[in-house]
C-alpha cells in the first residue's frame, strides 16, 4: 500500500462516505438532523416564554383599564346623584314659589304632600342612579379579575419548558 493510499484511508474511512462522528466530523446527517432538532426546539422554548410575557403583559393592561373603566362608572354615578339632587332642589324651589305666588302658606294641608312627595319622589330617582352605577362596577371588576387570570394562564406554558 502506497503512501498516498494510506493517506486516502485515513480521511475517508470505508463505509463511512462522511467521516461521521467517530472520526470527529459533524457532518453526517444524522447528526446534522439531532444539531437541528435541539435548535429547533431551543427556538420554541424561547417563542414560547416570550409568548406567556406578552400574554401576561396584555393581561395585565387590560386589568387596569378596567380598573379604570370601574372606576370612571363609579365618578359617572356620583356625578349624576348630585345633578339629580341639584334637580330636586330647584323643582322644590319652584313648587313653593308657585305656592307663595298663589297665596298658600307653606306648612299647611295638600301643599305639603306636594313637597313631601316631591321630594321622596326626587331622593328615590337618585338613589336609583347610585344603583344603577353600582350595577355596573362588578362588571368591570369582575372582567379585569378574569383579564389577570389569563395573563397567570399565559405564563404556564413557559414555566414549564
Amino acid at each position: 500500500m502506497s503512501r498516498a493510499d494510506k493517506y486516502w484511508a485515513l480521511e475517508q474511512p470505508v463505509g463511512d462516505p462522511f467521516g461521521g462522528p467517530a472520526y470527529g466530523k459533524r457532518e453526517d446527517p444524522a447528526t446534522m438532523l439531532t444539531m437541528f432538532q435541539v435548535g429547533g426546539a431551543v427556538v420554541s422554548a424561547i417563542g414560547a416564554l416570550r409568548q406567556g410575557q406578552a400574554s401576561a403583559s396584555a393581561a395585565e393592561y387590560n386589568a387596569q383599564i378596567n380598573q379604570q373603566n370601574a372606576q370612571i362608572a363609579r365618578d359617572n354615578a356620583a356625578m349624576q346623584a348630585r345633578q339629580q339632587d341639584r334637580e330636586n332642589y330647584l323643582r322644590l324651589g319652584a313648587i313653593r314659589a308657585a305656592q307663595g305666588k298663589s297665596g298658600g302658606a307653606a306648612g299647611e294641608g295638600s301643599v305639603l304632600d306636594v313637597l313631601a312627595d316631591t321630594a321622596a319622589q326626587g331622593e328615590l330617582q337618585k338613589q336609583d342612579i347610585i344603583y344603577q352605577g353600582e350595577l355596573r362596577l362588578p362588571e368591570h371588576g369582575e372582567s379585569g379579575r378574569v383579564q389577570r387570570q389569563y395573563g397567570a394562564l399565559g405564563q404556564l406554558p413557559a414555566r414549564r419548558v
